[in-house]
């Protein structure tokens, strides 16, 4: 039998454990020791179902349950329904299905006088949901994306239940204990024995190799004995001494996903940073909680929230920051990510005791924080469920960047096939896409991001029966260290690049001048790119001033380089170019603009005619 243990309450309150009968997911009631009345949870088509408690008050937003004997895991086929959170702000529920290997929840607890929240289990307690029919499929390799010569690379390996995809979810196998072994393209590379895992692995373990020979390399991973079981990671560069882009390294995060404080996702904040950076391998992490949603977030306390950034720091290994996202439902949704969180008492979108929204503006909001180490990026512009009004400011320092793609889908164009899904779609022509507000001289560099509700901020997990699109988005960035500072300003300087998920590389400049720089000229643009995927690309594309595709190739090369020279622009205007590949697994990546203001018709001797292109050869 299994045994349930129901935890009710919330991480940001004094949680009152209750122990329940045992039962093979047999209704029960329970008493809220917070209220004078009751929450009930009842069992509705092999499903559970929190009830508010009589009194109204929205305060039970989490329904956290603990399996404590795995010898009755979920059958094949069966399928268990969670409702957890409030679904008046959006709670769609989430299905536990055998696709599972488990389901992991966990409990904090916080102690009288005590200034932080801890967990109430140790590693090994962890609660969990077990499932069955699971059954390894494949390896997710991912490595660093650009190294010197001679250093270490690192990998991460995850054994994961099925094939990765736009819709499909791909969940870590807990229990894997096979052994794998390793292969790359490089013969002279210094590789990792085979492995076998262990339990305590949990599915997922970090190597290191080392290749010889400079160029772009892929690591190969497979199944002692079983080669169909295997997984290649994302392309590494081994940089060559100056090349046009050897200044630079990338590195990737996320500054956008939700855990259970606010109502509507799932997991902690301990959760969703150690996932950040020990599942999925992420450079830099921030956690962006909703300060409000449709009604006040009784459970948002900054006071907490604020320190993450500080708590899961680890200089030259893990770059955590901490945020928030704010809301107006005729202004937009905006994630908002500090450099050091810790220092910023004021959160400026927090209902006051009258019930009344503090800053409901935008252009109010980028006053109060100008000057400040913020950065406030606009999310979902394209969906109806909140108007976007860019703002006044069409350069301003604290709204450098906007989110390109994340789980609700695409927000560059309408009429995609990864265009926005879910609650409402603007049309186009009315402003909210991303070409369209760059088209009217915003200045903005890209972002992907996932929005996971999970609290697994880089991947793909979906649950069946939930709204959104599925495929989480990531962000890269160029920067010329690894360390707060240099991220932070790569993040203000938008050198940055966003994809639907796949650690796909790309490089671009213009006229000797890198990403998110703007810069006056007498020389016509001369645009010279780089594209890298494990997949050959089926479209790259040169977008200016938002809307005009003004370059257009089907390479059919996993590695693209193009240099392309602009001859049809004006003496004193403006320019903005953007680069876009789709490879043939249909991962996108959309390079941050250049914007260029041109002086004069005066055309460079020696540079490339229109359309050369060449095949990369590092």
């Amino acid at each position: 039998m299994v045994r349930l243990r129901l935890v009710l309450g919330h991480i940001w309150e004094n949680i009152s454990i209750v122990n329940i009968r045992d039962g093979h997911w047999k209704d029960f009631q329970i008493t809220n020791p917070l209220s004078s009345s009751y929450s009930t949870v009842e069992m509705v088509r092999n499903s559970f179902l929190l009830t508010q408690d009589q009194s109204g008050r929205p305060g039970k937003k989490t329904l956290i349950i603990e399996s404590t004997n795995s010898s009755d895991p979920l059958k094949a086929g069966e399928v268990i329904s969670f409702i957890i959170g409030d679904t008046r702000q959006g709670s769609g529920g989430y299905l536990v299905a055998p696709a599972l290997s488990t389901i992991q929840l966990l409990v904090e607890e916080k102690l009288n006088n005590a200034s932080d929240w801890e967990r109430a289990y140790t590693d090994s307690l962890y609660p969990t949901v077990e499932t069955g029919g699971v059954t390894l499929k494949r390896f997710k390799v991912i490595a660093d994306s650009t190294i010197k010569r001679g250093n270490n690379v690192n990998i991460k390996v995850q054994a994961l239940q099925n094939k990765d995809s736009f819709t499909s979810s791909s969940h870590l196998i807990k229990n894997f204990t096979g052994t794998i072994e390793f292969s790359s393209d490089d013969p002279n590379a210094y590789l990792p024995q085979p492995y076998t895992y262990t339990l305590q692995d949990k599915g997922v373990r970090d190597f290191t190799i080392r290749y010889s020979t400079p160029g772009i390399h892929t690591l190969v991973v497979n199944e002692v004995g079983n080669t169909s079981r295997n997984g290649t990671s994302n392309p590494t560069i081994i940089k060559r001494r100056n090349e046009w882009y050897s200044d630079y390294n990338v590195y990737w995060g996320s500054m956008h996903s939700h855990t259970g404080i606010g109502g509507h996702a799932l997991h902690t904040p301990n959760y969703a940073y150690e996932y950040a950076r020990d599942v999925e391998g992420l450079d830099f992490y921030g956690l962006t909680e909703h300060c409000t949603t449709g009604s006040n977030n009784l459970y948002f306390d900054w006071s907490i929230l604020k320190n993450y950034g500080v708590k899961y720091n680890i200089p030259n290994e893990f770059i955590a920051f901490s945020g928030y996202e704010w809301t107006s439902t005729g202004e937009g949704h905006r994630n908002v990510i500090l450099k050091n969180a810790e220092n910023w008492d004021a959160v400026p979108c927090p209902y006051d005791a009258k019930g009344t929204y503090q800053i409901t503006k935008i252009d109010r909001l980028l006053e109060n924080i100008t000057g400040t180490d913020s950065i406030f990026i606009p999310h979902h512009s394209a969906k109806t469920m909140a108007t976007m009004n860019w703002s006044s400011y069409k350069d301003h320092p604290n709204q450098p960047l906007v989110e390109m793609y994340s789980w609700h889908g695409n927000s560059e164009v309408s009429g995609t096939e990864i265009s926005p899904s879910g609650i409402g779609v603007q049309q186009y022509g009315n402003g909210f896409y991303v070409r369209e507000v760059l088209a009217a001289g915003y200045k903005f560099g890209f972002t992907s991001d996932s929005d996971n509700h999970f609290g697994q901020a880089g991947s793909n997990t979906k649950a069946n029966g939930v709204r959104y699109f599925g495929k989480m988005g990531i962000t890269g960035v160029y920067a010329k260290g690894y360390n707060r500072n240099q991220i932070w300003k790569a993040l203000q300087e938008r050198r940055t690049f966003g994809t639907t998920g796949g650690r796909l590389l790309g490089f671009f400049a213009i006229n000797k001048h890198f990403v998110g720089d703007e810069f006056t000229t007498d020389q016509l643009p001369h645009i010279k790119s780089i594209l890298i995927s494990n997949s050959p690309f089926v479209s790259v594309e040169v977008y200016r001033n938002g809307e005009e595709q003004v370059y257009y190739a089907q390479p059919n090369v996993t590695k693209f380089e193009f240099d392309w020279i602009d001859t049809n622009v004006t003496s004193g205007e403006k320019y903005s170019y953007y680069v876009k590949g789709i490879d043939e697994n249909g991962d996108r990546i959309w390079i941050s603009p250049i914007w260029v203001n041109y002086t004069t018709n005066s055309i460079s001797q020696g540079m490339p005619s229109f359309g050369v292109e060449k095949s990369l050869n590092l």
